[in-house]
């Protein structure tokens, strides 16, 4: 979830509409980018916690804190405001769900994570000269 948030970035997340031929994407079996997620506690084959947003970390898992808790085994993990969705209240600039996630479960394959951006510019930038190099 770290991308630029502004609603003027030159940057858009395209659609599998946008960025795919029809035969591509009828070919291929996708889930829809999600919006809303969990992240999972640093330890969590021991204590099972999720978090779903960053106001619920707890201090000592995030990043500059002190020392480890007591009773904890060596370093903590952090955990990065980054790795959650965004918390603004629906800031729909990024619209994840135009994202793809191929699963292992559809076609016996390695999980994948695609996202086609296009850049974009109030005005066309400037023509080259006849002959310019570079």
């Amino acid at each position: 979830a770290a991308t630029s948030s502004s609603s003027s970035s030159p940057v858009r997340l395209l659609s599998p509409e946008e960025a795919l031929p029809e035969a591509t994407r009828q070919s291929l079996s996708f889930d829809s980018g999600l919006r809303t997620w969990a992240v999972p506690h640093p330890d969590f084959a021991e204590n099972r916690g999720l978090f779903h947003r960053w106001a619920e970390v707890p201090e000592h898992l995030r990043p500059g804190c002190g020392e480890p808790p007591e009773g904890s085994k060596g370093e903590v993990l952090r955990l990065a405001p980054t790795m959650f969705p965004a918390d603004d209240g629906g800031d729909d600039h990024w619209r994840l769900e135009r994202c793809m996630r191929l699963l292992p479960t559809h076609d016996d394959c390695g999980g994948f994570f695609v996202a086609a951006l296009r850049r974009e510019f109030a005005t066309p930038p400037p023509a080259r000269a006849p002959g310019a190099v570079g």
